[in-house]
Formats: C-alpha cells, sequence, structure tokens
C-alpha cells in the first residue's frame, strides 16, 4: 500500500506514514496471508475450539479463502466459537497490557495508557470518538487516505494502529536481545496479538453480520464483559449494547432511532433487582432523552430470559412480562 502526501510533516503525517510502512513489513502476518492468498495457515480441520485466538483468526481466514462457507454460516461460526470470548475482555486485556508496560516501558507505552476511558468520563463525544477509534476502520481509513478521499489522520488514537506500532517495537528488541533475556517482551508481544487478534474478530464480525460490532471502548470496575453492535437501514437505525455485569448479570438494552429525533428503547433484564430500580426511574431516563432533544416513542423493559434471540423481532409487540411506556 502506497500513501501519496505532500512535503509538509506533521505528528499526524508522521504516525500515520510509520503505520504505513509497518503494514509494507508485514507486521501483521495473519491480514497480510489472508491478502496475498497464503497456503501456510494451516487446516481447516483443526479443532477451532481449542486454538488461542491468532490461530482461530488464522483458520477462519483459510476457509474464508477457500470459499468453503456461506457469508451466514461463517458468521455464526465466528459469533459462537468460545475461543475469543474465553481470551478475557478487551478491556482486561489491554489493562494487563498496561500492566506489563509499567514494568517495562516502551516507546508507545503512553499511547496503550490513553487507549480505554472509564465511564466517570464518558461523554458522547468520548464515546463517538472513542468507536471510530477501536481499529474496526483502520484499513478502511488507510484505503480512503491513500486514494485522497480522507485528510491525513492522527492515527496515535487508533487502538489497532498503536497495537501494530507497538508489536513492531517489540519484535525489534526481542531481534536484538539474547533469548534468555527477552522473556519479558515476548509475553508483551503476546499480549499484544491476542488484542489485535480480538480487533480483529470484531473486524470479521462487521464484515460477515451486516453491521458494525464492536468491543466495549469504555471500562469500570463492575464491567465483566461487552460489545456494542450497530445497524442502519433506510429509515431506522438500531444499536444493540450487551453488558454483563458482577453486580446486575446480563443486560441488553436496544434502541431504534427513527429519522434524527424519535427512538425506542427495549431492556432485557437478568436480575430482578435491577428491573425494580430502572422501574422506579424512567421519569428520570425520558427527562435526560427529552433533554437530549429527542422524542421517546417508547420504554419496554423484558425479563431477560424471556427475550426474543433476534433484538429486532417483536419490537412492537408487549406481553404480559412487560413494563411499557408508550408517549
Amino acid at each position: 500500500m502506497i500513501l501519496q502526501t505532500n512535503t509538509q510533516t506533521s505528528p499526524q503525517l508522521n504516525s500515520t506514514t510509520q503505520l504505513i510502512n509497518i503494514l509494507n513489513q508485514k507486521a501483521n502476518p495473519i491480514l497480510d496471508a489472508l491478502m496475498q492468498n497464503n497456503q501456510s495457515l494451516g487446516s481447516q480441520n483443526t479443532s477451532l475450539n481449542t486454538l488461542n485466538p491468532s490461530d482461530f483468526l488464522k483458520n477462519i481466514f483459510q476457509i474464508i479463502k477457500n470459499g468453503d462457507m456461506s457469508q451466514n454460516a461463517i458468521f455464526e461460526m465466528l459469533k459462537n466459537n468460545p475461543t475469543i470470548k474465553n481470551s478475557g475482555t478487551f478491556g482486561e486485556n489491554i489493562q494487563e497490557l498496561i500492566k506489563m508496560l509499567s514494568q517495562n516501558p516502551t516507546q508507545n507505552s503512553q499511547n496503550v495508557n490513553n487507549l480505554l476511558t472509564h465511564i466517570q468520563n464518558l461523554q458522547p463525544q468520548v464515546l463517538q470518538n472513542s468507536l471510530l477509534n477501536s481499529g474496526i476502520f483502520l484499513e478502511s481509513n488507510l484505503l480512503k487516505m491513500a486514494l485522497g478521499d480522507l485528510g491525513i489522520q492522527d492515527l496515535t488514537k487508533d487502538i489497532k494502529a498503536v497495537l501494530y506500532q507497538l508489536k513492531n517495537e517489540i519484535l525489534a528488541k526481542i531481534a536484538e536481545q539474547p533469548q534468555n533475556q527477552s522473556q519479558q517482551n515476548q509475553n508483551i508481544l503476546n499480549q499484544t496479538e491476542k488484542l489485535i487478534a480480538q480487533v480483529e474478530y470484531f473486524q470479521l464480525l462487521s464484515l460477515y453480520g451486516n453491521g458494525n460490532y464492536f468491543y466495549m471502548p469504555f471500562y469500570w470496575e463492575d464491567l465483566v464483559g461487552g460489545t456494542i453492535y450497530t445497524r442502519k437501514d433506510e429509515d431506522k437505525t438500531y444499536c444493540e449494547i450487551d453488558l454483563e455485569l458482577q453486580s446486575y448479570g446480563n443486560i441488553r438494552v436496544m434502541l431504534s432511532l427513527f429519522g434524527k429525533d424519535t427512538i425506542d428503547i427495549s431492556f432485557s433484564i437478568q436480575n430482578g433487582e435491577l428491573k425494580t430500580l430502572l422501574q422506579d426511574n424512567l421519569k428520570l431516563l425520558r427527562a435526560n432523552i427529552n433533554k437530549a432533544d429527542l422524542n421517546l416513542m417508547g420504554v419496554k423493559i423484558i425479563d431477560r430470559q424471556k427475550a426474543s434471540s433476534n433484538p429486532y423481532q417483536n419490537n412492537n409487540t408487549q406481553n404480559q412480562d412487560n413494563v411499557g411506556i408508550k408517549i
């Protein structure tokens, strides 16, 4: 990939140029193997349930390359396979990487420290930037920059770009050190590759799942795990937020935006205490939504065990177990 630029220099340009050089050096062998139609990715007969995240994705890429499965079958395999799910949440793994880097600092340590935002600091613009810089759109943005459709961006805030740069730095350190002195760096490399694999997992989900899938781009102490899914149709925008909390178990929030200012919300809640808490604060929820210049079409609160597996199925129906507010 070649990025045409002018002679003007800036931190953004230097960051982008550095990342292009890393990509050209094949710092990401998984994506490079996919793009180069490499035959050495391994057998798809390998048990996908027992692989580490990177090897799991290698096998998925091999299946995609061979064209042996339909798009829907690939999506279901990605969504239901425990390999990525069992490798820890993205937030946990980032924090583990930060801990490693605090004991063995690198040039990219500070950029890694800035990758995740605590929920206390979460504002609408911060959330939007976190999703845009999640790494899900990195290759798309690089292509747009190469074609001149997008100006030079500051990639020091893009999670996948930072992980690429860290990986490249650690590989250089390992190459310079005697083998018996490189274990710390090898651990950092392994953790970095795990995180890259997690980002690429969500990129594949987005590619084959008819929408954008994100890991939870912020953290708080009660969060066990979570994902965000968005999809836009002709007249609606959907957002599904799945959370697993230590205190309240599984929660699913489904939002439907009609046009630019009308919203419908559905909560699927596992914990009875949280369900009661939400019911007691519906007026506050409505007030905050109105304060955001949105019209609330309705709110539903559903027992998680009785919620549909399809978040947008029966979106206009209620049963006796639902608490509904129509405005």
